[in-house]
């Protein structure tokens, strides 16, 4: 079996079909759907939400750390070893090393 393609002429150049074309950076099918336009989006977003997901697991893993060293040194440095770190933390009007590095950086 025998596939034709159909083209238009323009000037001296042929332009053929195709089953998509990408155009300003979209997708569009030769039904003029989107639908593989929205499929690409949605596989980059899915990507991009899972490797933040394994940085925020490594990241919170580290805080957790962080916090735990900060508590222990407030009770050494205080000599309150029945407080929480969050009491700790609101006694002496601390705030934990994370919410303090965060308070450093200039939001827009």
């Amino acid at each position: 079996m025998m596939v034709t393609h159909s083209w238009a002429k323009i000037g001296d150049d042929k332009i053929w079909e195709s089953q998509s074309v990408k155009l300003l950076g979209i997708n569009i099918d030769n039904q003029l759907k989107f639908d593989s336009y929205v499929l690409e989006i949605y596989s980059k977003a899915n990507r991009r939400l899972s490797a933040l997901a394994r940085i925020y697991s490594m990241v919170e893993l580290q805080i957790n750390k962080v916090n735990r060293l900060h508590g222990r040194a407030l009770r050494l440095v205080y000599n309150d070893y029945n407080s929480s770190f969050d009491d700790l933390l609101d006694k002496y009007k601390s705030v934990t090393v994370h919410h303090a590095t965060l308070n450093c950086w200039p939001l827009n």
